[in-house]
């Protein structure tokens, strides 16, 4: 399940303008409801938005339901893309904005029970085998 799908899908609006409309402080509470949907419809797997973990809400419904991965990217990675995607992104509107945000997530990520690294050349495909991998393991 992608939660930023179900939230559009929910309130009929991109998460650009719901955000635009209502604020980032009301997209994270909506967000926060979306998760807990997603946890209790059974979803095996719930692919979240980078601030989902700003909620120690979240955060902690995350850690008792499931097991979290940290799909590590470098910043200049994470840069490229969002700069290269069509879509509009309201809290990553520049590269000082964005690096600003990526930091102040990072110490959340950390918390994640797996982190796979995520390089320039690795496609979904190879970063869900690796999660598969690391899953057996545990």
């Amino acid at each position: 399940m992608d939660l930023d799908d179900l939230i559009e899908t929910t309130i009929r609006q991109s998460i650009a303008e719901l955000i635009d409309d209502r604020g980032e402080e009301e997209f994270r509470a909506i967000e926060s409801r979306a998760l807990h949907e997603g946890v209790r419809s059974g979803a095996p797997v719930i692919a979240t938005g980078g601030g989902v973990i700003l909620r120690a809400e979240n955060r902690e419904l995350m850690s008792k339901t499931g097991v979290t991965v940290w799909l590590d990217a470098p910043f200049e990675l994470c840069w490229q893309r969002i700069s290269a995607d069509a879509a509009v992104r309201p809290l990553a509107p520049d590269r000082d904005t964005a690096l600003a945000r990526y930091n102040d997530r990072n110490e959340y990520y950390k918390e994640s029970r797996l982190r796979i690294e995520i390089g320039e050349g690795l496609n979904a495909e190879d970063a869900a085998d690796a999660i598969v991998k690391l899953l057996v393991e545990l």
